[in-house]
């Protein structure tokens, strides 16, 4: 995604939002990383807006589970109900952002990932309404 006038918040997405690079502190509506689903902010996450962090994404189509990681670490499972397609996306925040996207096998996913799929899910329902 890209412009100006686009805003991830405003999708009914399930993202991992990887907070502010320039906040020490903040919530995960704004400056610590978070789970953001459905414009709610559901569960704190690692920031992840160091050089060289991987947001990893492991997905369960058939269940409609997806799981994240990052830098190997899980930061939560969570369903996305519907039958609708499921589609991929990445924002910038800055014009000095940088961003790769890969599709490992998924005899690369982390083990713990693949537990994540099937253990406790968080909620997103229960989320909290995000403001922009």
């Amino acid at each position: 995604m890209a412009g100006s006038r686009v805003n991830g918040r405003s999708l009914l997405a399930w993202t991992y939002y990887c907070g502010r690079a320039n906040r020490r502190h903040g919530t995960m509506h704004n400056g610590t990383g978070g789970l953001h689903a459905c414009k709610t902010a559901v569960a704190e996450f690692e920031k992840a807006c160091d050089p060289g962090n991987v947001i990893g994404m492991l997905v369960d189509v058939d269940k409609r589970v997806v799981a994240f990681d990052l830098d190997g670490r899980v930061q939560g499972a969570c369903e996305i109900p519907g039958e609708k397609p499921l589609y991929v996306i990445t924002q910038m925040d800055t014009p000095w952002d940088h961003v790769e996207l890969r599709k490992p096998s998924l005899e690369e996913a982390p083990p713990a990932n693949l537990e994540a799929l099937t253990g406790a899910l968080l909620d997103a329902s229960k989320g909290e309404a995000l403001h922009w």
